[in-house]
């Protein structure tokens, strides 16, 4: 009979009959406050999970395969590929060695997968989990969810993959949503979401070589920043938080290159500065309707249209666009908020 292999690498010491108690009388409270459908529960507080203590997590690895371990929340578990984090009917609390934080909500199961050098990268499988992210510069962190992935160096972020439909929700810090080959930024307080499965919609961001569009192709080029050089400066602004700068060589590179492919999605990442950061959702109509056309985010961009027209007033073209939505989306992520817009 081999040895009994040690468990100090994977769980930290038992907590104590008191914090225990303290631990089950926060999760019964919040078992009292249900959370409702996917996206009222991105909006109505992710940073708040409850823990739960003196329950099971599953933790494997490519060696020899161990039983379920009993655990506590907030033991170690390793991100090892093969590693496996999954919560039974309670939530659950866990941390890496780095120091990174993640907390699963019941029903969900973590996967750690295969990474280059010191990255670590997680699959969520299915369930939600928050991310709570230790900095260091020298390594990526990703966490996949079907086809979508987000990137972080280091902050909070959640995951949500419920069927066939994934969101992300930031809390502190910046993350990159990659889909295909289209690329979402967010920052603190913003939200994506969209299929688990990429979609030709998705595929937002041409390759390097890609050219642009010209009825006359014999015509010179134009003189001035390439549309490419204008969407790396918009984005490298935005993630250093120069909202008015990444705007400004958005609406450069709309003017000048039109018909190239990073049109579309330069048309919507406009549009969400607009809205979010510089508070002008009037301005940010016309990028909506670009973005929407361009098929790029056209869930998101189509929700987001009826909350411009509803919050300017424009009660008709609201109404226009929120049962152009509900037809295009009936079962669509953002269906409670935009049922609830368009004064009647």
């Amino acid at each position: 009979m081999p040895p009994p292999r040690s468990l100090a690498k994977w769980v930290e010491p038992p907590l104590d009959d008191v914090v225990l108690e303290k631990q089950w009388s926060a999760i019964r409270e919040r078992r009292g406050h249900r959370r409702g459908g996917l996206w009222g529960w991105w909006i109505g507080g992710t940073s708040v999970i409850a823990i739960a203590a003196a329950i099971a997590v599953l933790v494997t690895t490519r060696e020899a395969p161990l039983a379920p371990l009993p655990s506590v929340a907030g033991a170690t578990v390793s991100s090892t590929p093969g590693a496996v984090i999954e919560s039974g009917p309670a939530p659950i609390d866990v941390r890496l060695a780095d120091g990174s934080q993640i907390a699963l909500d019941p029903s969900t199961r973590l996967e750690a997968t295969e990474a280059e050098g010191r990255d670590v990268r997680f699959a969520l499988r299915h369930g939600r989990a928050t991310f709570e992210v230790a900095r260091d510069e020298g390594r990526r962190f990703v966490v996949a969810a079907g086809d979508v992935e987000v990137v972080v160096v280091g902050t909070r972020f959640s995951v949500a993959s419920e069927a066939s439909r994934v969101a992300v929700h930031v809390t502190r810090g910046r993350v990159d949503v990659h889909t295909g080959r289209a690329v979402h930024q967010l920052a603190a307080g913003e939200t994506w979401s969209g299929d688990a499965v990429a979609r030709d919609e998705d595929v937002a961001v041409p390759s390097e070589d890609a050219v642009e569009e010209s009825p006359d192709r014999d015509r010179p080029r134009r003189e001035g920043p390439s549309a490419s050089d204008l969407f790396e400066s918009a984005r490298a602004a935005r993630r250093d938080g120069r909202d008015g700068e990444a705007a400004s060589a958005y609406e450069q590179l709309l003017r000048r290159h039109p018909r190239d492919g990073h049109a579309g999605l330069a048309a919507f990442e406009l549009a969400r500065i607009r809205m979010d950061s510089l508070g002008d959702e009037r301005g940010a109509i016309e990028p909506l309707e670009r973005a929407i056309s361009a098929g790029v985010f056209r869930e998101d961009a189509m929700a987001r249209l009826v909350r411009a027209y509803d919050e300017t007033g424009q009660d008709a073209r609201c109404r226009a666009a929120r049962e152009r939505y509900l037809r295009a989306y009936p079962e669509g992520v953002h269906r409670a908020q935009v049922e609830g817009r368009c004064a009647e």
